[in-house]
């Protein structure tokens, strides 16, 4: 595998990213042609999804120029260009995480949290665990353990290197969804192999 593999398979990832960051900042109401009035989602959300939407309002808000902050809602430009700055970052953020995940465990730093065995059921060991913890939570979980081992190995990882791993930060409020994610394992697994870890 050559460097234009690995920068492919990587930019594949990003893509992955930035659409499915995309489309869940839809969901919430948040888009670039719009960003929708509490009055007008208020009794469509539930109370997460408002408290999400908030939470991901408050970190535009806060990322915009002193200049642009009460023109947010109401310039086009303005709203794009402070959306695609938080969605780059959010993609960005949460590619070099899972990257620094897959590296680690190649190197055996840290227990495989997304490379996985065959003799798991196709799980990684981390997931393998958590399943032996609580089966019932992974019966129901669309991500089959998968969101809890990347952020239960992110957790014990910010312990030592905060800045990185922190899986509170601002941009790591949205994570992606179940096949956005076993999509970019994939690559992060088959089309990066082992040896260029």
């Amino acid at each position: 595998m050559s460097l234009k593999d690995i920068d492919i398979g990587i930019k594949k990832i990003k893509s992955m990213l930035i659409s499915d960051i995309e489309r869940q900042l839809k969901l919430l109401g948040i888009g670039y042609e719009k960003i929708y009035s509490f009055e007008e989602i208020n009794d469509v959300f539930d109370i997460n999804r408002k408290y999400k939407r908030k939470q991901i309002l408050d970190v535009l808000i806060n990322e915009c120029e002193e200049s642009e902050i009460g023109l947010l809602l109401t310039d086009a430009k303005i709203r794009e260009k402070n959306l695609r700055k938080f969605i780059r970052e959010c993609s960005f953020n949460l590619l070099n995480k899972l990257c620094a995940i897959r590296l680690l465990e190649e190197r055996n730093m840290i227990t495989p949290t997304i490379k996985k065995f065959k003799e798991y059921g196709d799980k990684s060991e981390v997931q393998k665990n958590l399943v032996q913890v609580s089966y019932d939570l992974m019966d129901r979980d669309p991500y089959d353990g998968m969101k809890y081992a990347i952020e239960s190995t992110l957790r014990e990882l910010s312990t030592q290197i905060k800045v990185m791993f922190d899986v509170n930060s601002e941009h790591s409020l949205l994570f992606p969804d179940p096949k956005t994610l076993k999509d970019i394992i994939k690559v992060l697994i088959k089309l990066v192999d082992r040896k260029n870890w």
